[in-house]
């Protein structure tokens, strides 16, 4: 009787362990989904042209200046942003201490927020 219990036990174990080495798989977003990880969230480009924040990271720089997920980023520093590639040109210019103000809109409303 112990011995089945000891082979089961055993058994268990090692699927156990099959199942957490396994390699996990990579999750792609989508093709026009573009992510700042230095500010901690994801852009996505509507088929309209608007520049929505997708996701943001917990604990990030973006979470703590107030992004939210649907946010509509309209503007970097006061430059205005049509696409991914304009915000990216826009963080590029940027000093590495400099903060960084993101005009949104949300739920119909203008907002801005400081990251740091």
């Amino acid at each position: 009787m112990k011995r089945g219990l000891i082979a089961a036990a055993a058994t268990a174990a090692a699927l156990l362990a099959a199942v957490l080495l396994m390699p996990k798989p990579e999750i792609e977003p989508p093709e026009n989904w573009h992510e700042l990880p230095a500010l901690g969230m994801m852009m996505d480009v509507t088929d309209s042209g608007e520049v929505c924040i997708a996701a943001v990271r917990e604990n990030s720089v973006a979470e703590s200046a107030g992004v939210q997920p649907g946010d509509v980023l309209t503007a970097v520093n006061e430059t205005p942003v049509t696409d991914d590639q304009s915000v990216l040109e826009c963080l590029q210019l940027l000093g590495e201490d400099e903060s960084i103000v993101l005009r949104l809109v949300r739920s119909g409303e203008t907002v801005l927020v400081t990251l740091r």
